[in-house]
């Protein structure tokens, strides 16, 4: 999914970053203004990761067994 709240996201992170990412020498101050700058202008369109998730229920525990079963343990 591609929203304006994408960039304004990764101009946030990349603005909290900054000198870190400076300082490990992963960006140069001028590439990361030159990338705010990018962002800025609606030059880059970025997406969301999806996030993807499940709910269930351990077929063994119960309202009457209410932990889960233990682990079976490796013999050496």
């Amino acid at each position: 999914m591609t929203s304006p709240a994408c960039g304004l996201l990764e101009a946030a992170t990349i603005t909290q970053l900054r000198d870190e990412l400076i300082d490990h020498r992963y960006a140069t101050a001028a590439d990361i203004d030159r990338h705010l700058a990018s962002i800025a202008a609606g030059h880059i369109d970025f997406t969301t990761a999806p996030m993807i998730s499940a709910w269930g229920r351990h077929p063994q525990i119960s309202a009457h067994n209410p932990q889960p079963p233990s682990l079976p343990t490796r013999s050496a």
